[in-house]
């Protein structure tokens, strides 16, 4: 169970069950969604990628994640699968800013 102590709000100074908190500062998009996302890959995140990235196609507003963002992101499984290949060298990410 994941634990939270939070200075000020806490009883003691001991750790306490996040769900203590969780009606208080739950984000507004998890409370309307949390049966929906739960249904999805890791913890409900995958969830509201998606929520995001349709939305930005249906207001038109700009992807808070560019092309450069993903491809940064994506390369680390590969380059990591590479490193344990070369017994844990260390790789370079590449700019993928650059032109």
């Amino acid at each position: 169970m994941p634990s939270i102590w939070v200075d000020g709000k806490s009883k003691e100074v001991a750790w306490q069950s996040i769900n203590d908190y969780a009606a208080e500062y739950e984000h507004p998009l998890w409370k309307r969604w949390a049966e929906a996302a739960a249904k999805t890959g890791h913890g409900g995140a995958d969830f509201f990628v998606m929520l995001e990235f349709l939305d930005t196609l249906r207001t038109g507003r700009p992807s808070p994640i560019d092309a450069v963002d993903a491809a940064t992101w994506s390369c680390v499984i590969p380059l990591s699968a590479k490193s344990v290949r070369e017994g844990g060298a260390p790789q370079e990410i590449p700019d993928f800013g650059k032109v």
